[in-house]
């Protein structure tokens, strides 16, 4: 019956994002728990190293697609434990920037490192042809998703 097939592609298809998603979370974890942080984190630190400059905590949750509360309350885990700073951004006297501390800047190859090997173990048996098709893939997706919200 073709609804069953239209079926089992619709469940193989959300199943596999969350599946996909939930073990890189999960590898992260474990790349980053001998520095006593979460995924959320490395997550914010791997932008802001990436970023090569502050950002706002706006920009983050935009970048991570979090709500705003949920960067701050990474953020300021982050900051007590001495890897960024947060100041008012000059340009905007509401929004907070986000910045690297020595501290944040010292760990910076092993924030990378970790975040290479997972990389490397999600590619693994993957060639650039089919790297670059899926990389066009998810973007197609992207976009799809993002018109809708243009067109509503």
């Amino acid at each position: 019956m073709e609804g069953d097939g239209w079926m089992q592609s619709l469940q193989q298809f959300w199943l596999g994002v969350k599946s996909m998603l939930r073990s890189g979370r999960q590898l992260i974890n474990a790349e980053l728990e001998s520095l006593q942080l979460s995924s959320s984190a490395g997550d914010v630190l791997f932008q802001l190293i990436t970023s090569g400059e502050g950002l706002t905590q706006d920009e983050l949750a935009k970048r991570l697609d979090v709500d705003k509360g949920a960067v701050s309350r990474t953020v300021a885990s982050l900051e007590a434990a001495g890897y960024v700073n947060r100041d008012r951004d000059p340009d905007d006297a509401r929004a907070y920037r986000v910045t690297l501390t020595a501290k944040g800047i010292q760990i910076t190859p092993l924030i990378l490192g970790a975040y290479q090997r997972v990389y490397d173990i999600a590619t693994r048996h993957v060639s650039e042809a089919e790297l670059r098709q899926m990389a066009a893939l998810l973007e197609r997706v992207n976009r799809n998703f993002q018109s809708v919200g243009e067109n509503a």
